[in-house]
């Protein structure tokens, strides 16, 4: 971090996002992507996925999993939600989170989701790429510790933008040449969790919810970092 700044060009990059980087993301799927209502009232951001259009990386499994220990499997109402559900296997959505609220108005049956229909306790498959060897699977690239202020940019298409963090380096054939200015991104879900996909780490981190937007928050996740083939930097 004692290096000069690297300042780098819009441009698209390979790229490696450790997993509290890659947990911005999966927190902002929280936001409508695997809501049940939000797909009938035409809002999610996984449309093609659900209506099978699209699929995601077949590296790519999510499941809710309150063995984590990080949040109740109850909902607002008092109903219990399954110890374990899978939500995404090999990049197929499996299940959607449904509210008793979703059932009544939509007519399919309730899993006891909380009316926000969203994770409260992910956990990602994690992959074959080993800690010692991120450098240099990597090659010339971005390694991207953190990212922030994170939103849609085109919600219904599942496009994401957002801005790298600290500890956001800038890599040369597996070395690191130092940190960069902060960049923006402009991406899809498609992209990051399918197509640009070349591996997940073989290790995992846990991340306790911290947010206290309106109130304390609970919850958290377990996931791995993942190495991309193409990342998109606009700014």
């Amino acid at each position: 971090m004692d290096l000069e700044k690297i300042v780098l060009s819009p441009n698209k990059y390979r790229a490696y996002l450790a997993p509290s980087a890659l947990k911005e993301i999966l927190d902002l799927l929280r936001w409508h992507a695997l809501s049940t209502g939000a797909h009938k009232r035409g809002e999610s951001p996984f449309t093609d996925l659900i209506e099978k259009r699209k699929s995601l990386s077949k590296l790519f499994t999510m499941t809710e999993d309150f063995s984590l220990g990080l949040a109740p499997k109850f909902n607002e109402r008092g109903e219990v939600f399954a110890d374990r559900m899978p939500i995404i296997e090999k990049g197929e959505l499996i299940n959607l989170f449904t509210s008793t609220s979703s059932e009544k108005e939509y007519g399919v049956k309730s899993n006891f989701s909380g009316d926000d229909e969203s994770h409260k306790s992910a956990v990602i498959m994690t992959g074959n790429l080993d800690r010692s060897e991120i450098l240099a699977k990597l090659g010339t690239g971005l390694y991207l510790s953190n990212l922030h202020y994170l939103n849609w940019s085109d919600k219904t298409k599942g496009r994401i933008t957002g801005m790298t963090r600290f500890g956001c380096l800038w890599v040369e054939n597996g070395k690191i040449m130092g940190p960069i200015k902060d960049l923006r991104f402009d991406e899809t879900l498609f992209q990051i969790l399918g197509d640009g996909v070349v591996d997940f780490t073989n290790f995992a981190e846990t991340a306790v919810e911290n947010m206290t937007y309106g109130e304390r928050h609970i919850g958290g996740t377990r996931n791995p970092g993942l190495l991309l083939s193409e990342m998109n930097f606009t700014l």
